[in-house]
């Protein structure tokens, strides 16, 4: 009777340090997250190294990148799914990326590897750039070297429509920041130094911006605050202003060395935008500015695109299922 409770209490001694050892692995495996007193994350497009970096919202300091598994490839556009998920546009390689968002670890190729079709085109669209997605869940994506866009239904990832037609002769390279409100399509022309206005209904394309108004030179990201569209020029070291029905120019916001990507910082004061090497904090309407990540932090190079990221702006309950 002894030598079986001896036995007992050494299979129970065993499993409690098995599951024990599992309990701290998986500990030890939960990817870092930032600070817990900090809400927010700055994920930031890093193109020449071929990731997304991932910055503390508060502090600047850099946590971790978010792709382990070697699949981006030129990143651009940064946004998030209808479940919360984050989707990441991968130019070079053509893909839609998808990470979880509990984690943001875990990634997978949503578009842009269907074996049937060529691996230029495929089932997304060739040199992808920037992605927004409407009311009703449809995304819409441009391509940079088609000057196209096109319609995907996110249930089904699939492209059910072409909202801009290729080589339409009226914008040239599409960047990654086009924006969208509840009726248009806003985007900005990196070659072609304007922006267009695509109505989502009628897919009626008006330019809003004529070509070097205001000296908009390599037009990459657009923001609406109000009825006004901000716009980082990144050859003329700008953030430039435009009255969003007419297209006037209004006045320069503020300046940086090649300012790429934007995005307001939730204080209703103040918006970051990003450079090749440093994010910075600036106000809609003073000359306050400072920088929130330090150059090269985290190894970032050439950022293209800067997405802030609520923690806790989706519950597990409010979650839609793919």
């Amino acid at each position: 009777m002894l030598k079986k409770t001896g036995i007992k209490i050494k299979l129970l001694t065993l499993l409690f340090v098995v599951t024990h050892s599992f309990n701290l692995s998986a500990e030890v495996m939960v990817p870092s997250l930032g600070s817990n007193d900090c809400e927010s994350l700055l994920l930031v497009s890093s193109w020449r190294t071929n990731n997304v970096k991932i910055f503390d919202g508060c502090s600047g300091e850099y946590v971790r990148d978010l792709d382990s598994q070697n699949l981006i490839e030129g990143p651009l556009g940064i946004l998030e799914a209808p479940n919360g998920d984050i989707l990441v546009i991968s130019e070079t390689n053509g893909r839609l990326l998808r990470f979880d968002r509990e984690t943001l670890s875990q990634g997978s190729v949503v578009m842009g590897d269907d074996p049937a079709t060529p691996a230029v085109e495929n089932n997304f669209i060739s040199a992808p750039s920037g992605a927004v997605i409407d009311e009703d869940g449809f995304m819409y994506a441009s391509s940079f070297a088609l000057n196209s866009v096109v319609k995907i239904d996110t249930q089904s990832w699939q492209i059910v429509d072409e909202t801009l037609a290729t080589n339409n002769g009226l914008i040239n390279g599409i960047d990654a920041g086009i924006a969208i409100d509840d009726d248009y399509l806003y985007l900005p022309g990196y070659y072609s130094d304007n922006i267009l206005k695509v109505d989502l209904e009628t897919k009626a394309v008006s330019e809003l911006v004529a070509p070097g108004a205001g000296g908009l030179n390599a037009a990459r990201t657009i923001l609406i605050r109000d009825e006004k569209l901000l716009v980082t020029s990144e050859r003329s070291h700008s953030v430039l202003q435009f009255d969003r029905e007419s297209g006037l120019f209004e006045k320069i916001v503020t300046q940086v060395v090649r300012p790429t990507g934007m995005v307001d910082d939730g204080s209703g004061e103040n918006f970051l935008l990003n450079n090749s090497g440093s994010v910075f904090r600036a106000s809609y309407s003073t000359d306050f500015i400072e920088r929130v990540v330090e150059r090269g932090a985290g190894g970032l190079h050439t950022g293209t695109f800067i997405y802030r990221l609520q923690k806790s702006e989706l519950d597990d309950d409010d979650r839609e299922q793919d």
